[in-house]
């Protein structure tokens, strides 16, 4: 006799939908387009391409290329892939290429809040840095934050500084109860993980009574911090120096302490906020300038900024907090109630949101 078979534990064949297959295909292919044409926008930013074509009206690919000094025949086929992308605006007869302004706001004004050019830098680096963030999922899921491409610290400086000259002195700031006055009258700011310094030296240029202190532990970006304030003439009043969050003291107490998007990096950003917290005065605040993010993950996912948000959390943010190694790495995506608990773990029993954009959220934290 032949024994039955046992197929209870045998599971059923998937059925297939063929049609949702060829949506999702399409869906990846035009991802993948999406992302071979940003390096295009990448190299037409590098070459100064966009900001050759802003207010020229039509330009023959030739004109484009003499102005430039780029190869002629290169430059006619990149103008093609733009054309392509609807990024310019093709005229057939005679053959034309035209950055119209709304075009030219976008991919080639870099102190507009629309610009994009310096995000873009930074998808450059990941790229560019990919066998290490490779390695790093690999490993034990260390990217150190000195460890990147340049382009990205370049990019980050670009994408984030044109936020804070548009809306910190004009919108953020006078929604600090106080600190508009006591910075006009001359008070002390503190900047932890100042970077490249474009916020403080705007705060500067804004406040001359005032007197300014920015601290980062990636001494290039010091360096140019420095440049910065000196070009833009306030380097008497504004000093960057190298140094950790967790055990900064720089003298004397702070009117405000920011952190400029900074605070969810940190491998131990409750030492952080405690070290915030000795360098105030009695009746300081913190504001803190963060990744925009609602606070639970299925609103995150259905921001239309997602990608863009988790992708930089995934390649910059969570490695580099996890290099400092601290006790937590928070990604990016760290939305108002959960900012709230960890203020107040520390001290801070007022959490308050005062701005938000696509990119960012604007919190007023105080004691």
């Amino acid at each position: 006799m032949t024994a039955p078979t046992d197929t209870t534990n045998t599971p059923e064949a998937p059925t297939v939908d063929m049609d949702r297959v060829m949506a999702f295909a399409g869906q990846v292919s035009g991802d993948a387009a999406t992302a071979a044409g940003i390096a295009m926008v990448e190299l037409g930013d590098r070459l100064g391409l966009y900001r050759a074509m802003t207010g020229a009206g039509p330009m023959a690919a030739d004109e484009l290329a003499d102005a430039t000094g780029c190869n002629h025949r290169l430059i006619r086929e990149w103008l093609y892939t733009q054309a392509a992308a609807g990024y310019v605006t093709y005229h057939p007869d005679p053959e034309r290429f035209e950055l119209e302004i709304e075009q030219a706001i976008v991919l080639a004004t870099d102190d507009s809040p629309a610009f994009v050019g310096g995000a873009i830098e930074v998808i450059r680096s990941i790229f560019l840095d990919g066998e290490q963030l490779a390695q790093a999922f690999r490993t034990d899921g260390v990217v150190g934050w000195a460890d990147h491409h340049d382009c990205m610290f370049h990019g980050l400086d670009r994408f984030l500084g044109h936020s804070y000259e548009a809306f910190l002195v004009d919108e953020w700031i006078p929604q600090v109860a106080g600190l508009g006055e006591r910075l006009r009258a001359g008070g002390r700011v503190l900047d932890v993980g100042c970077g490249g310094g474009v916020a403080l030296v705007a705060m500067a240029k804004a406040f001359p009574n005032s007197n300014f202190v920015g601290v980062d532990n990636h001494a290039p970006s010091i360096d140019v911090a420095r440049e910065r304030a000196a070009r833009e003439g306030v380097a008497e009043r504004v000093h960057f120096e190298v140094g950790n969050a967790a055990d900064t003291t720089p003298g004397g107490a702070f009117d405000a302490v920011f952190f400029f998007e900074a605070l969810h990096d940190m491998g131990d950003p409750d030492a952080a906020i405690r070290q915030a917290d000795a360098n105030l005065t009695d009746d300081g605040v913190i504001v803190a300038v963060e990744i925009s993010a609602a606070d639970t993950r299925v609103e995150q996912l259905a921001d239309p900024m997602a990608r863009l948000h988790f992708t930089a959390s995934t390649a910059l943010c969570t490695p580099g907090a996890m290099a400092q190694h601290g006790p937590r790495a928070l990604g990016n995506q760290v939305g108002i109630a959960r900012w709230t608990e960890i203020f107040d773990a520390n001290g801070f029993s007022s959490v308050r949101e005062i701005g938000r954009t696509p990119v960012v959220l604007v919190l007023e934290v105080r004691r």
